[in-house]
């Protein structure tokens, strides 16, 4: 006899965002996407059940962990992938043992990512609907591989809801800023500081006109990330750096993203 599906509740997914602090299980991967910008390598937490629903598991704190939706869509229901890397904002010791040395990045992340409230689940929501707003516009076709009828209406009105909600629980809670908790990035970008912009937002309306005003940037990084994949030596990898310099709308983040590359793929002897 099949199992009812047992899904976690907002809050339940607030708690475990807070709790494993907002990165991946399975990768290590900052879920936060105030700190990717209108950049496509952002992902979206999305809790794993530990152990599958169709097989038992329930909607508990105990059973679900933080995973992005890549990871979580690539397990799927596959119950023997228990390899985890990071539980409850620690590296585990398959971490230890397959890595070694925890990477900068991800060091500095889980110290920023203590400061985390579960009103920052909803906070990050928003942005991801507000994003998958600025998708559609880029490309109605990306987000399924067919014309929807979520559009960019529907993920403004989606996200506007959330932050709504996300404001209700900062109000009432008198939780602190993210600058005083550390989960502003360190230089802000354009991009960045519109995304923050949509705190002000008054309808799902304003939120549209952020999506539309983020669409160059999300643009412009595309195009340039697609670029420097393809790209096969350094010197391709050197003209793609040079194209993409022309480019009004791509970030630093980007920039920087590809020139790391070249440099670990070509330049480290």
């Amino acid at each position: 006899m099949k199992q009812n599906r047992i899904e976690f509740t907002d809050r339940q997914k607030a708690d475990i965002f807070k709790r494993d602090r907002g990165i991946c299980c399975f990768s290590g991967k900052s879920l936060w996407i105030l700190d990717y910008g209108a950049c496509p390598t952002f992902d979206i937490d999305w809790v794993d059940h530990i152990k599958p629903a169709n097989k038992g598991g329930t909607a508990c704190l105990e059973n679900g962990i933080c995973s992005s939706y890549f990871y979580n869509y690539k397990k799927r229901d596959n119950s023997a992938d228990k390899q985890y890397l990071f539980e409850e904002g620690k590296p585990t010791p398959h971490f230890y043992y397959f890595y070694e040395a925890i990477p900068k990045d991800i060091a500095r992340n889980l110290h920023r990512f203590k400061n985390l409230h579960y009103s920052d689940w909803h906070f990050n929501r928003s942005l991801f609907r507000l994003m998958l707003a600025t998708i559609f516009m880029f490309d109605p076709y990306s987000i399924s591989g067919n014309i929807r009828s979520r559009d960019d209406n529907y993920y403004a009105k989606s996200s506007f809801k959330i932050l709504e909600e996300w404001k209700k629980i900062i109000t009432s809670e008198e939780v602190p800023s993210f600058e005083s908790r550390s989960l502003l990035p360190s230089n802000i970008s354009d991009d960045q500081k519109l995304m923050l912009d949509i705190v002000y937002a008054r309808s799902s309306g304003d939120v549209r006109k952020t999506a539309k005003k983020l669409l160059p940037y999300y643009r412009d990084n595309f195009k340039a990330i697609e670029l420097f994949i393809k790209s096969q030596t350094e010197k391709e990898a050197n003209k793609v750096l040079m194209k993409i310099g022309n480019f009004k709308f791509v970030t630093p983040r980007v920039i920087t993203f590809i020139i790391s590359n070249i440099e670990r793929l070509f330049k480290i002897r």
